[in-house]
């Protein structure tokens, strides 16, 4: 089924046209090329930031000029993730979307992007609509949400003068967020020692696949395992019986994804490499038996591969694997004002051996941005850290802020007299274990400026299993219209 049978119909065609164009975090040109053409065929102001953000704006409509001024986010990029055995270019290859009898929309064999092409659609649906009754509307387009938080960051702060924004980027139906998480990458840097392979030692390829992934911020309560971890783990339970020498380490495609795939390559010697197969599998059926709820799809493939003359030591191996097992991950806190809502969590989302080095990335979040350093300290001053000494190192990013709006305004309360109206259900109030870009703009916009974000459900984003709720995201343009129409 394609997405030509769903309405209304712009906002999906919208969409579609966003899905084929090419839009990774960092390369987000055509959809800023799309919007300012969009711009020009409507005759509406718009303006390129030096940063690569959008904005465009659209006076208030007849006998609505006194009305609030409201600010439309969504941002331009997509996590790019391509399940196992999918050959993706996500540079030039379009997304491809389907659309499955339950109303939920999916892509072929990669990320959707729904995170957030749908909140792109749907303001592009509200600027084009002749009938639409609003106030003054100022739509802000950002870059590197999923990455750098480029835009949030580089976004001029005229642009936030208004009196509400509405971020379009979260992604629970039937839920208005008025706060959420702040978070840092800690970047961290192993420097083993390397040794000559002896003569004769075989290599062997470990591919630990079939790990449903998903969000670092909204999936780390789902108890989802992470394939770096396990598959390090894996290695760590084996050392004390084979000397094993790493060759390379990789697994993650993005940060604020849980990793869902992970690879290593390991030496043995050659009369202990079928034993050491064999007692590898043997862990793994527990490893698989453990997760078999969360993750029913995992798998390890073992296949031959190339000895080098060189490799990570024995020791230097044990030295890693505990550093990774050192590591506070997943839900850590519960919030004191709703037991559901994750606090604190930290999610270890890339590995990558480049040269003589490992390089790890952490992403530690909290609803209290305060507790950031405390989160930090966890992963980087634990007893494995302080006795590996200086051949580790970190590095953490600027913290992106966490938020918090007032629960109860104007805008609110209009919201969710019109969600009650289209759906017959109510609108809850509640924040939000996530990065928002609304972190910065709280404090980069007036004090006066009221914030909160709302979106259709989309579950298990930054993976290939991301799947858009249909009816939710035409619920949620419907309640966007009726909102403006009445917001006075």
């Amino acid at each position: 089924m394609d997405l030509s049978t769903l309405t209304p119909a712009p906002l999906w065609q919208h969409f579609e046209k966003i899905c084929a164009l090419p839009h990774p975090s960092g390369h987000e040109e055509a959809v800023a090329e799309y919007l300012l053409d969009f711009a020009r065929e409507h005759q509406l102001e718009a303006h390129r930031e030096a940063c690569g953000n959008v904005i465009i704006l659209k006076d208030a409509s007849e006998g609505y000029g006194k009305s609030p001024r409201v600010i439309l986010q969504a941002h331009m990029d997509m996590v790019p993730v391509a399940a196992p055995g999918v050959r993706h270019d996500f540079l030039r290859d379009p997304i491809h979307p389907v659309l499955h009898e339950d109303g939920t929309v999916t892509a072929q064999g990669t990320t959707l992007g729904a995170d957030d092409g749908i909140g792109i659609a749907t303001m592009l649906a509200l600027l084009e609509d002749e009938s639409l009754q609003h106030g003054p509307l100022t739509c802000i387009f950002t870059v590197e949400e999923e990455t750098t938080m480029k835009g949030a960051m580089g976004l001029d702060p005229r642009w936030l003068q208004g009196d509400y924004l509405i971020n379009l980027d979260s992604e629970d139906t039937g839920l208005i967020f008025v706060g959420c998480a702040g978070s840092c990458d800690i970047h961290m840097t192993y420097r083993p020692a390397f040794e000559e392979l002896p003569l004769g030692a075989r290599a062997l390829k470990l591919h630990l696949t079939g790990l449903k992934g998903g969000h670092s911020g909204t999936d780390i309560h789902r108890g989802h395992a992470n394939a770096i971890v396990e598959l390090s783990a894996l290695l760590k339970s084996l050392t004390a019986r084979y000397e094993l020498s790493l060759i390379s380490f990789t697994g993650g495609q993005a940060v604020n994804s849980i990793p869902a795939s992970a690879t290593a390559t390991v030496v043995v010697d050659t009369l202990k490499a079928n034993a050491f197969k064999q007692d590898l599998l043997l862990a793994f059926e527990k490893v698989r038996a453990a997760h078999q709820e969360q993750d029913p799809g995992m798998r390890l493939e073992i296949t031959e591969a190339k000895v080098p003359l060189k490799g990570m030591s024995s020791a230097s191996l044990e030295e890693l694997t505990a550093l990774v097992d050192s590591f506070s991950l997943g839900a850590l806190a519960y919030s004191a004002v709703d037991a559901s809502i994750v606090q604190d969590s930290c999610n270890l989302g890339l590995i990558s051996t480049v040269k003589d080095e490992v390089h790890l990335t952490l992403m530690p979040r909290s609803l209290d941005k305060d507790s950031l350093p405390r989160l930090v300290a966890l992963q980087t001053d634990n007893a494995v850290c302080r006795a590996i000494g200086d051949k580790l190192s970190f590095t953490c990013t600027p913290p992106h802020g966490a938020w918090l709006s007032p629960s109860d305004n104007a805008l609110i309360r209009t919201l969710k007299q019109h969600w009650q109206e289209i759906t017959g259900t109510p609108l809850t109030v509640t924040v939000l274990h996530a990065g928002l870009e609304c972190g910065f703009f709280v404090e980069k916009g007036p004090a006066s400026l009221q914030l909160i974000s709302i979106g259709a459900t989309i579950a298990y984003p930054h993976s290939p299993d991301e799947r858009l709720d249909s009816r939710g995201a035409a619920q949620i343009l419907a309640l966007m219209q009726r909102t403006l129409a009445h917001l006075k």
